[in-house]
């Protein structure tokens, strides 16, 4: 069983979804709910990063 990295409760492993960047699991409920989960995969704090790591590229 896994713990949610958002409400904190345990789910067996096949009802979680894991961040393709840190690993951070996710119960179906809350993946959904967060825009970067249900769309890239990624966590908020991945995803920022990401972008932050992207618009440096930009620059140069």
């Amino acid at each position: 069983m896994s713990k949610c990295s958002v409400c904190g409760q345990a789910f067996p492993e096949g009802e979680m979804s894991y961040c393709s960047q840190c690993g951070r699991a996710y119960c179906e409920r809350c993946a959904e709910e967060v825009p970067s989960m249900a769309a890239l995969g990624i966590c908020p704090d991945c995803e920022e990063a990401w972008q932050a790591e992207d618009d440096m590229d930009e620059e140069w």
